[in-house]
């Protein structure tokens, strides 16, 4: 029994030494904390000499990196202003080359109600070209509503002796032609001139054949009276002369030629020197010859071009 209490005796007081001991050693490490900072205010330490070098060395890198990221830019900046200025200066020059007024073919119809007041001239340098374009303009006529009305069935023809047998000829294959009586003469007298120019109850149709032994300025007075004038002849300066002077209600009517050298001389003789047109030849015979046309023959309605 005395060992048990012994043994107990010993054991607290060995704890309580160690509890001693422990908490001196926590009351030296509490008068040793240092004292704490005010984090508000802090004081800075000032950079040493080393630090600034290398920050003015960063300052420079960052300072090139940012020109080498900026100088592809500007490139491509400069690329584009000498692309749209290259752009520009090709619009111009295309422009430029291009002529002052393009050909724009309009289609004329032809109506007899249209044209039963105009003066017509029929150009063509064959002959027989002449007298079907003619026979197909006296059809329409015929066919026009209250022809008889308007018309006198008498048509006074000035023709030399070679070309009469055309009319006859015209006569035969045009049964139910309304104009059946065809009057051809070497020339018309002033006498007769001058009866047609009073004549104002219906209107009469000349026809002129031109020659190069006949003047046919004297034909110019029937203009006056009611009188339709119809011209035939050549791709000539004296037909263009006389055609500048049928009035202001007029057309020329040509049949297209199938000869790329015949559509140029007429492009040359008359388009260019009646017509109010600046285009020039290659214009003139792709439209002409375009399919989708399909002109049969050209027409030149006072100074505008047109197409049938």
């Amino acid at each position: 029994m005395d060992t048990i209490t012994d043994m107990l005796s010993t054991f607290f007081v060995a704890r309580n030494r160690r509890r001693r001991h422990s908490d001196g050693k926590s009351n030296q490490q509490t008068q040793t904390t240092p004292p704490v900072v005010d984090n508000e205010n802090p004081s800075t330490p000032e950079p040493t000499v080393e630090q600034r070098v290398k920050e003015r060395s960063k300052d420079s890198e960052n300072t090139n990196t940012t020109s080498e990221t900026t100088e592809p830019q500007s490139e491509s900046s400069m690329t584009f202003s000498e692309t749209d200025s290259s752009n520009s200066q090709h619009e111009q020059n295309s422009k430029e080359h291009e002529p002052s007024q393009k050909l724009l073919l309009k289609k004329y119809i032809l109506r007899a109600i249209d044209m039963y007041k105009k003066n017509i001239m029929i150009v063509n340098n064959d002959q027989s070209e002449n007298m079907a374009m003619l026979s197909d303009l006296l059809h329409t006529f015929s066919l026009m509503n209250r022809v008889d009305e308007i018309y006198k069935n008498t048509i006074y023809v000035v023709s030399s002796a070679e070309t009469r047998n055309f009319y006859k000829t015209m006569l035969f294959e045009n049964p139910y032609l309304y104009f059946t009586d065809f009057k051809i003469k070497q020339g018309l007298s002033k006498l007769k001139i001058k009866e047609l120019q009073n004549s104002d109850d219906k209107r009469t149709i000349v026809i002129v054949q031109q020659s190069d032994d006949k003047d046919l300025d004297e034909y110019l007075e029937l203009l006056k009276g009611n009188v339709q004038l119809i011209v035939l002849g050549k791709i000539s300066k004296p037909m263009l002369d006389l055609y500048k002077q049928l009035g202001d209600n007029k057309l020329l009517m040509h049949k297209k030629e199938k000869l790329k050298s015949l559509q140029k001389l007429f492009f040359d003789k008359v388009v260019r020197l009646i017509c109010q047109t600046q285009c020039d030849f290659h214009d003139y015979f792709q439209q002409v010859n375009a399919d989708t046309f399909g002109i049969r023959y050209i027409v030149i309605k006072n100074d505008e071009l047109r197409y049938y």
